[in-house]
């Protein structure tokens, strides 16, 4: 376990403007408190796995490679371990504090690298007209990482997911996507319009897709971190999720 900032080869290289937009769209789209001292136990979470240079995701635009990075974190045995030990709200909060890490502290990018690092489907089944369906890939992991890092995500995203016994991890997704927007956009207006927009149009555009009240929740509570953000640079996922959403 390393405490250094990493970085790949490129990695503050500019890039076009339209292929930095169209790496945010695809990420989006896809797209408790501690029972001790938040800063003590939160300085645990940043460590650096094992990494090798891969060209396909030294040649993908600075999002990708950023969110490909916390991707690796989570599949990590020293994520799992923490998030074993200390429980599903803290295990969100150190996956935004390691996009944090890896972004030197830029909130904007943080959130889009987190929401990347945390989406659920390995492909997405998209119908298009004529066509048929498209299926695109969301990740450049393999599929063995893939599912080593799904079985690591948490799953106790909303309030009621422990005891629905519910597998709420594309909730994370959500969440991360929605804060993101309200973030950027500085309302919460725009993030809103467009998660119901999606949610409406999944059942007709994506395969297995519906519009998912759980769904809009976590949007909501996402916006809500998003905002928070504004005014409190500091606030951690669990200062929306510890009281509104996420249990231990």
């Amino acid at each position: 376990m390393m405490l250094r900032k990493r970085s790949l080869p490129g990695m503050n290289s500019p890039l076009p403007g339209r292929t930095k937009f169209i790496a945010t769209a695809l990420i989006l789209f896809s797209a408790t408190v501690f029972g001790q001292d938040r800063s003590d136990v939160l300085d645990k979470w940043i460590f650096e796995p094992e990494t090798s240079f891969d060209l396909l995701k030294y040649l993908s635009p600075k999002p990708v490679r950023t969110s490909a990075l916390v991707q690796e974190y989570v599949r990590d045995s020293v994520f799992l371990h923490l998030r074993r030990e200390y429980g599903d709200a803290a295990a969100i909060d150190g996956i935004y504090r390691e996009a944090l890490f890896l972004t030197e502290g830029r909130a904007a990018a943080a959130l889009l690298a987190a929401a990347g690092g945390v989406i659920e489907h390995f492909k997405l089944g998209l119908r298009i007209p004529v066509l048929g369906v498209l299926n695109l890939p969301l990740t450049l992991e393999s599929i063995g990482e893939f599912r080593l890092r799904y079985n690591n995500l948490p799953s106790s995203v909303l309030r009621d997911s422990a005891a629905r016994s519910a597998n709420d991890r594309d909730k994370l997704q959500h969440f991360f996507g929605s804060a993101y927007l309200a973030f950027v956009g500085r309302s919460d207006v725009l993030a809103e319009c467009l998660g119901n927009g999606i949610e409406v149009s999944e059942e007709s555009f994506v395969v297995g897709g519906r519009d998912d009240i759980r769904d809009r929740l976590a949007n909501a509570l996402g916006r809500r971190f998003g905002l928070l953000l504004l005014d409190d640079p500091a606030a951690m996922p669990s200062d929306v999720l510890g009281r509104d959403g996420a249990v231990r």
